[in-house]
């Protein structure tokens, strides 16, 4: 794995910045790896650019290279320091992300900073009601080797327990991009607390690293009056409920407190290493996977390499049999596809009911995208996409990962839509224009 990889693969874990924030960054850091400077500091500041992302500045990064010269150049030891400072300077801080590089026998050192946050990068993962400042964002130290050799904890529970988790996170923004195997790891490190009437899952002013289920039981959402005096309900909840997304990411100052209100509450956890180590290591494989691949893809030709690899983060891989269906006509789109290997039909309408008579309109093979034209437009599936060939391979993406980094090449999927002759009957329909 080559220098440039490993540090493009650690800056994709900061998937709170949206992909324009952070190419900038990555390409400046990147310029420094290629020259392989033995020293020096490297500054940039865009305030243009990133002015509505903090109130108080800029994104500033520095990126400092050092040599150890060694007896022979191929013995030299590079470490790269990369650090990232949001808004102003009241308040310093930060953790080393350091990843071995076994290729060549160099380190590269990531540490992220943290001043004082504001709302944006809140706002950007949770869509946040108002969500007050985060005073650090930090991430713990992380190594290839570790990620390589780490075993999850594993807590025993009953399939009935197994399957409520399940239904409950398949869809969460974090782990929708996970394969089922990998969602069966982080749905056995979850364990089991049973509490009380009265016991605080949340309070509000602290900072937490717990992701946590309702499973049974009752708990009431309180928060702080903004001028301090007393408190408001915000909402009372029942199985289902779940809360802690962003302290997975990093450590969250809790903005209400949620109290369990029903005589005693069932509730399931998961803590934010664990699920760290489970999802760093299947966005490494992923991007080994994929990243090569998706180089090749025309629609894609227009994206950074970083852009990229954020695509590859938020694929799933997925295979169908032949006659099996990707798309329904009418049906919600759920997935946006890209065909890896093998080959699919669209049958299309001859009117715009489900039972008028069907007609074949085209077809797509590896490389092809479906499913895109829906989120695009925002309308529901005009087409049957069957899979035409005995296996096929596909890479899938939900809405909320193709909306976060697929802006890019929005335009060019939009542009191929209008002029391609394949999508002549796409175009017939009219639902681009409604």
């Amino acid at each position: 794995m080559s220098r440039n990889e490993i540090l493009g693969r650690t800056l994709g874990l900061l998937t709170l910045l949206p992909d324009e924030d952070l190419t900038a960054v990555y390409e400046q850091v990147q310029e420094r790896l290629k020259r392989k400077s033995g020293g020096g500091t490297l500054h940039f500041q865009d305030p243009a650019q990133l002015s509505d992302m903090v109130t108080t500045g800029g994104l500033m990064s520095h990126a400092e290279a050092s040599a150890k010269q060694a007896s022979s150049p191929t013995e030299a030891d590079q470490t790269t320091m990369v650090k990232f400072a949001f808004g102003g300077d009241d308040e310093a801080g930060g953790e080393e992300v350091a990843l071995q590089d076994d290729d060549d026998d160099k380190t590269q050192t990531v540490t992220e900073m943290d001043a004082s946050m504001n709302s944006r990068i809140a706002s950007a993962y949770s869509g946040a009601i108002g969500r007050a400042r985060r005073k650090t964002v930090s991430s713990e130290v992380i190594n290839l080797e570790e990620i390589d050799h780490y075993s999850p904890p594993v807590y025993p529970k009953e399939k009935a327990d197994e399957a409520f988790i399940r239904s409950v996170i398949r869809d969460e923004y974090l782990f929708e991009h996970l394969e089922d195997f990998e969602l069966d790891v982080l749905i056995q490190a979850m364990f089991k607390q049973d509490v009380r009437a009265g016991d605080c899952l949340f309070t509000e002013g602290e900072t937490g690293d717990t992701y946590k289920i309702l499973q049974e039981g009752k708990v009431q959402i309180s928060e702080t009056h903004q001028d301090g005096q007393g408190h408001f309900v915000v909402g009372n909840y029942t199985a289902g409920w779940k809360r802690g997304e962003e302290d997975l990411m990093y450590a969250a100052t809790q903005s209400q407190t949620v109290t369990v209100t029903s005589e005693k509450a069932r509730v399931w956890c998961l803590q934010r290493q664990p699920f760290k180590f489970i999802v760093t290591k299947a966005s490494i494989k992923k991007r080994a996977m994929y990243e090569e691949f998706l180089s090749k893809i025309s629609f894609l030709a227009g994206m950074s390499n970083f852009a990229r690899l954020q695509v590859a983060d938020g694929l799933k891989p997925t295979l169908f049999q032949q006659g099996d269906k990707l798309t329904t006509f009418g049906d919600e789109g759920k997935y946006f596809f890209i065909v890896v290997e093998g080959t699919v039909k669209v049958i299309g309408r001859e009117g715009d009911r489900a039972d008028d008579p069907h007609k074949e309109v085209c077809e797509f093979g590896p490389g092809d995208c479906v499913g895109e034209l829906e989120f695009v437009h925002g309308h529901r599936c005009v087409a049957d996409v069957v899979a035409a060939t005995p296996v096929v391979r596909c890479a899938k993406m939900g809405k909320r990962h193709f909306e976060k980094v697929m802006g890019p090449v929005e335009e060019v999927l939009k542009q191929r839509a209008a002029e391609d002759t394949k999508f002549a009957y796409y175009r017939g329909t009219g639902v681009a224009s409604n």
